[in-house]
């Protein structure tokens, strides 16, 4: 039997509290929604159920919204975290970045808070396997790249450093990148459609938030021990690498930039899994070098999701748009009509095998086979010289 999805709405406004339950009964009577008018409130409705959704205010009077986002991950972690909030600084909310899932403004449609929910409820149903989704649903920091640390802080002490200077700095960093990317998408802006690159992002929330929102994310992995097992700094440079050449791939495309963030974050599920699950990531590392197969193919056989499939949800939990979450899904899959344009995914695709080929030296000749099928054979020696161009 299909259970009913559970919101808990949490605000110190009664009649915003009231005009809300109107809306959900009348458009999505489906859902079980409750409401608090104070954090201590919410905290005994939890004790009594848990919630799928929690969506609360930030200021909640005399208490901050942040410290019950905050709780409730912690207590709950499987719950879904979305700040609702109307008059909060851009402090606060640069503050609650590292306990939400998404922010959304209550000045904006209401419709936007339905479906902000209704996504990422569709998102975290998508992940058949529950390890999975404990890995999405709680807490989300992810590991650092800690090479790129002392130039982000030299260009933050830079008074007049800007967006585009810092979304170049970002770009290298695949959980930076992510985290600007999840602000910037948010109601909370008044974004008519999420943003389609880092630097369209920073001039989105400007520069003081985008400064902020960096040293958040960067002054939170000072606490976290990065297992010196997994190589962050190589994983960074690498999707880096693969977003700039994905990009190359596609000039003049109207997804090349969002082929270049499809390629920074393209393996930002080997990042949530090493936080997870360290040891039985490099268990299907181990396992694909001794078997000569590919990571994604050693996971699919043995956990039954990959790191692609990571990844995307995390990123569809965050509210970040869809073609980009269907590229990071979608960049070890090739499509099944060949000779087509490339699209986004496609260009991910190949660039992460020209990338892992550069690497190697060695030419993979499943690239000139799959080159063949996507009708690219003619551009495939530049595209192998702008990887070997680069190479690690």
């Amino acid at each position: 039997m299909r259970v009913s999805p559970r919101v808990l709405l949490v605000d110190d406004e009664p009649v915003l509290l009231r005009s809300m339950q109107r809306l959900f009964r009348a458009t999505r009577p489906e859902w079980s929604l409750r409401t608090a008018a104070s954090a201590a409130d919410a905290v005994l409705l939890l004790e009594e159920e848990a919630t799928d959704v929690l969506v609360t205010d930030l200021d909640l009077g005399e208490t901050d919204g942040t410290d019950l986002l905050g709780f409730v991950m912690d207590r709950w972690p499987g719950t879904i975290r979305i700040a609702f909030t109307g008059h909060a600084s851009g402090p606060q909310v640069i503050r609650a970045a590292s306990v939400i899932h998404q922010v959304v403004h209550k000045a904006g449609d209401p419709e936007t808070l339905l479906d902000a929910i209704e996504r990422a409820l569709t998102s975290r149903a998508s992940i058949v396997d529950e390890t999975m989704r404990g890995w999405i649903s709680g807490g989300h920091e992810l590991p650092a790249a800690p090479s790129l640390w002392p130039r982000l802080e030299e260009a933050l002490r830079r008074p007049k450093t800007t967006s585009e200077e810092l979304a170049a700095l970002i770009e290298q960093d695949p959980a930076v990148t992510a985290r600007v990317l999840q602000l910037a998408s948010s109601a909370y802006f008044g974004a008519s459609s999420p943003p389609r690159s880092v630097a369209q992002a920073a001039n989105w929330i400007g520069v003081a938030n985008l400064r902020g929102l960096v040293l958040s994310v960067e002054l939170a992995r000072l606490f976290r021990n990065v297992p010196p097992a997994l190589n962050v700094d190589q994983i960074a440079f690498d999707g880096y690498r693969t977003g700039r050449l994905a990009m190359a791939i596609l000039r003049g495309h109207p997804d090349a930039a969002r082929a270049l963030l499809g390629g920074i974050l393209h393996d930002l599920g080997i990042l949530v899994r090493g936080m997870r699950g360290l040891e039985a990531l490099l268990a299907d590392f181990r396992t694909a070098d001794a078997m000569g197969l590919s990571l994604h193919t050693v996971e699919r056989k043995t956990r039954g999701f990959t790191h692609a499939e990571v990844g995307a949800a995390l990123l569809g939990v965050w509210g970040i748009e869809e073609a980009l979450v269907d590229i990071v899904r979608d960049h070890h899959v090739l499509p099944p009509i060949g000779g087509q344009p490339l699209d986004g995914a496609t260009a991910v695709y190949l660039a992460n095998l020209l990338v892992a080929e550069a690497d190697e030296g060695l030419e993979n000749p499943r690239i000139d086979v799959d080159a063949s099928w996507l009708g690219v054979t003619a551009e495939l020696p530049a595209w192998r010289e702008l990887a070997q161009a680069n190479a690690g």
